[in-house]
């Protein structure tokens, strides 16, 4: 059984990250990077518990600075 309480949406999921919404629809491209449990109109659905998992294996790519 999912708990309701350990669900995320977008937002969740990158304030969970440090990372800007946006970035999630990139990272959804990763095969490692857990599918969501639902897709609602507004917005996909993650186990928060998977997206910790994820973050503990995540290397994040270095930003290009001028």
């Amino acid at each position: 059984m999912i708990d309701v309480n350990n669900i995320g949406g977008t937002a969740e999921v990158a304030d969970l990250l440090g990372c800007p919404k946006q970035q999630i629809h990139a990272l959804r491209r990763k095969p490692t990077f857990p599918k969501p449990i639902k897709q609602l109109s507004a917005t996909p659905l993650w186990d928060l518990d998977e997206v910790r998992a994820f973050a503990t294996t995540w290397t994040r790519r270095k930003s290009k600075s001028a």
